[in-house]
């Protein structure tokens, strides 16, 4: 039997940058892609943040919205706070979808 999850413990692998399991959670697991944080930023809000481009691409084929606002981060989308090293290549995934 399938264990559900929450969108918490997705959002938990993604800002200890657990590429594994972020997939495991997603492609196994069937963890929503839609969870919010208490600051109401979702699973690509916090890996556009961290520079995580791997982690990006994976969000955006489960279905992650790139238009999604954070209304507690001035209705910031997931491309507002993209930063670090990957940081063209993830601007450039999130305008192309």
């Amino acid at each position: 039997r399938r264990q559900r999850f929450d969108g918490s413990i997705l959002l938990h692998a993604i800002q200890a940058q657990a590429l594994d399991r972020v997939r495991r959670l997603i492609q196994e697991e069937g963890c929503p892609v839609t969870a919010v944080d208490h600051l109401g930023r979702t699973p690509l809000h916090l890996a556009a943040l961290d520079s995580q481009l791997e982690t990006c691409q994976l969000l955006l084929d489960a279905g992650a919205d790139p238009k999604t606002t954070a209304a507690s981060l001035s209705n910031k989308t997931p491309l507002h706070l993209v930063r670090g090293p990957n940081g063209a290549a993830i601007c450039r995934l999130l305008l192309a979808r």
